[in-house]
């Protein structure tokens, strides 16, 4: 097809809306391979194509939410995940040390839970945690890395964790829970003393924990990963005002275990994740990031 386009091989009636749907196509492709067809074909000498080509250039920022593989059930491309092979992932993230990886959306960051039937149904139907099934009155963990969320609940094969949710919060809000995170247990690095970790503890909603992250068969790997608790008003505040969207990807982690089964990992995809930098560097400390 491309060679076709740019040798002008496509009947006259068709070729202005073949050539337009072209270039839309290797712009949502989003690859950098994509991207060097489109500049091929812009600095062609056809304007037509070329004046599609550029148009699609000059939006590729603008456009980056809808390019490449995406979790299809996901609906409206702003709420749809990138993904890659994990070979890219596993090549591309720090192999080892405390980092924050998480999915990035624009001003948003996704993290995971497990549930039951009841509670997940709930929350996608309502887009916010409560009904019967769901508790407020208990510590509820969130984990921004999705492999540690595949190692916790077995790729949604563990009891009362068979539904995985992105749940989209904004980076202010993330990082205002980040801010309030207490260590569950005492790091001489980070606390004065243990009866200082030991009074932040007690006044605090929020919990944090490094662990070790995990390769898609449970292994563990030299980098942790990061996971926090949260309780009370905290938590009711992220569970009714702080979520901007609840998505259910339990059919993606489904057909992910498939290949995790067969050992096939040439064909497993992970959500596109990034070492989170902090906006307000203040919180660092605290944390104990790398």
């Amino acid at each position: 097809m491309f060679d076709q386009i740019v040798k002008g091989g496509i009947p006259e009636f068709d070729y202005k809306p073949i050539s337009r749907v072209f270039t839309w196509a290797l712009a949502d492709i989003g690859t950098n391979e994509a991207r060097n067809y489109l500049e091929i074909l812009a600095g062609g000498d056809d304007e037509i194509v070329a004046g599609f080509a550029r148009k699609r250039l000059d939006s590729w920022e603008e456009e980056l939410a809808r390019k490449g593989r995406k979790i299809p059930e996901t609906g409206y491309h702003n709420w749809r995940i990138n993904i890659e092979p994990y070979a890219n992932y596993q090549a591309r993230v720090p192999a080892s040390g405390r980092y924050i990886l998480a999915y990035q959306a624009g001003d948003n960051v996704v993290l995971y839970q497990a549930y039951k039937p009841a509670i997940a149904g709930y929350a996608v139907e309502h887009q916010q945690f409560g009904g019967s099934a769901f508790s407020y009155n208990r510590m509820s963990w969130v984990k921004p890395n999705f492999l540690w969320m595949m190692y916790r609940c077995g790729w949604a094969e563990k009891e009362n964790q068979e539904r995985v949710l992105a749940i989209y919060i904004s980076k202010k809000d993330w990082e205002e829970v980040l801010s309030q995170a207490v260590f569950s247990s005492y790091q001489a690095d980070v606390y004065e003393t243990e009866t200082d970790w030991k009074a932040r503890l007690s006044s605090s909603e929020v919990r944090l924990q490094w662990d070790p992250d995990h390769d898609p068969y449970g292994g563990k790997l030299e980098r942790k990963a990061i996971q926090i608790g949260m309780k009370g008003a905290i938590l009711h505040r992220f569970g009714t005002e702080m979520i901007q969207k609840i998505v259910d990807v339990t059919p993606f982690v489904t057909t992910q275990k498939l290949y995790v089964d067969r050992r096939d990992l040439a064909n497993l995809e992970v959500p596109i994740e990034t070492v989170y930098e902090a906006m307000n560097k203040d919180i660092l400390p605290g944390i104990g990031l790398t």
